[in-house]
């Protein structure tokens, strides 16, 4: 199913699917540490997630998600002054769009481990 969203300005922004490519680009950009008992290799988290911190994750993912952008018909090239220049609420669609791709992903991925298991 082809995703898209509507902006404000008019511009129609299209989406891939989340891959790993996006999900490796949200996690560099978390930069979370974990700490991992070495007997029984259970992980805990060691930081707290900054705001800042998960914005930067999705910003990070979303050059690798979007697929293209249109305006009036024209295919108009994803840039950092693109992404800067959005209204706060078009940026937030964005930013919704990108996570529940990533959400759709891990539930997928969920899914098929649980039917080879």
């Amino acid at each position: 199913m082809e995703r898209k969203i509507e902006l404000s300005s008019g511009e129609t922004v299209f989406f891939r699917a989340w891959k790993r490519k996006a999900e490796k680009a949200y996690k560099e950009a978390l930069n979370v540490r974990y700490k991992r008992d070495v007997e029984t290799g259970d992980m805990s988290l060691m930081e707290e997630v900054f705001e800042s911190d998960l914005d930067r994750a999705c910003e990070a993912s979303l050059p690798i998600v979007i697929e293209r952008i249109e305006r009036a018909g024209a295919e108009i090239p994803f840039s950092p002054e693109w992404l800067d220049n959005l209204e706060v609420k078009d940026y937030g669609l964005l930013e919704a769009a990108a996570l529940e791709l990533r959400l759709e992903a891990r539930k997928a991925g969920e899914k098929k481990a649980a039917a080879t298991a």
